[in-house]
């Protein structure tokens, strides 16, 4: 992730460009970064630089330390013989390095030309228990974090409908197919943490059943057979799981569920139907709100032409109503962030998952004004 960081660096030209100077000390102008290529070979492609009054033309290569050039084993590549400048961030041991083909590249040191903080955020991105940005927090203007979580949020709530209409596949038309992707999702919800699959696995053995339950009570009693008993009964897991988040408890709960939604109109079906009798707690029945029922009820307006219904789905996703569960919200928090963001954004989940545990720093806007800064 840190040479991710570095890349942007570059990629962007984050650092002073007057007065370069190789480790030779041969005046340097960066005419073009390149282009940053994702695959085998050099890391930018497509560069030019001017050294004293020559224009040259080729591939760039960056590392943090000199040293990984010949860790890497590119002094043994062809490949890089292409390349004309080797960047490194830090200084020690730094000096021009050989070339598969015997020729010596020259080397710049970055470390003077970038933002003092720079290498401190490389650090912290490289370990694992906290947030790379953790301490940086009020060098960042809050409208810079506010953007970053309104974006995670509209980027989550498309995944979000992605994942549900996964769930109507094999539905014989729009109501059913609505219908099924609410109560799949629904049932996936109740499989937090540990058996999301298992539940979904259920789902599919009720509907295959085709039970039509004439009460609530025959309803999970069914699903509970269906659930536990036989070759073919899902695999649960109990493991660390709290007492009102037991396999036999949210089995019930999805008994119930399915009793709430059979026979029901899915074009005005409310959320208060799918949850009636459930006894959800106030965290599980926000998750079941939010990453379920919101992204449904717009895909419902969506199919009925209901502009309205749509930005009312919308608007109630990025309202900051419901509270984050602490493991989402508990990072941000020890990092600093504004503890509304962090307890309230519905896009909390999407940029600690799809940013911050995944180390994608380089494409936080966030990161970007660190590194500025």
């Amino acid at each position: 992730m840190t040479e991710a960081l570095f890349h942007l660096v570059w990629a962007e030209r984050l650092f002073r460009s007057e007065l370069l100077r190789t480790t030779e000390g041969d005046p340097l102008r960066i005419e073009r970064s390149g282009l940053l290529h994702q695959g085998d070979g050099p890391d930018f492609r497509n560069a030019a630089i001017k050294m004293e009054s020559l224009h040259i033309e080729g591939d760039i290569e960056l590392h943090l330390r000199c040293r990984d050039w010949t860790h890497h084993r590119h002094h043994l590549d062809p490949s890089y013989d292409n390349v004309i400048l080797h960047v490194v961030l830090f200084p020690e041991h730094a000096a021009p390095v050989r070339r598969h083909d015997g020729t010596w590249c020259p080397t710049l040191v970055l470390y003077p030309h970038v933002s003092a903080n720079l290498p401190e955020l490389l650090r912290t991105s490289a370990f694992r228990g906290k947030l790379a940005c953790a301490g940086q927090l009020p060098r960042v203007p809050d409208s810079v974090i506010e953007a970053q979580f309104i974006d995670a949020e509209r980027r989550y709530f498309d995944r979000k409908m992605h994942d549900l209409l996964a769930f109507a596949d094999g539905a014989a038309d729009r109501s059913a197919a609505w219908m099924r992707m609410l109560r799949k999702g629904a049932m996936d919800v109740l499989g937090i943490r540990f058996n999301r699959e298992a539940m979904r696995t259920l789902h599919d053995r009720i509907e295959r059943a085709g039970r039509v339950y004439a009460t609530a009570d025959e309803a999970q009693l069914h699903v509970a057979q269906l659930a536990f008993e036989g070759a073919e009964a899902p695999r649960w897991d109990s493991s660390g799981s709290r007492p009102d988040n037991q396999p036999r408890v949210r089995v019930a709960q999805a008994g119930r569920m399915w009793f709430n939604t059979q026979g029901a109109e899915p074009d005005t079906f409310p959320f208060a139907a799918l949850t009636a009798g459930l006894r959800l707690g106030a965290e599980r029945q926000g998750v079941l709100y939010r990453n379920v029922w919101l992204p449904a009820a717009y895909l419902r307006a969506h199919a009925l032409g209901d502009g309205a219904g749509q930005r009312a789905a919308l608007l109630a996703w990025h309202a900051r109503d419901r509270v984050n569960p602490a493991a989402v919200a508990g990072p941000f928090l020890e990092a600093g962030f504004p503890a509304d963001t962090a307890r309230r954004s519905s896009g909390a989940a999407w940029q600690l998952r799809e940013h911050c545990r995944a180390r994608r720093c380089a494409d936080c806007g966030i990161m970007r004004t660190l590194i500025r800064s």
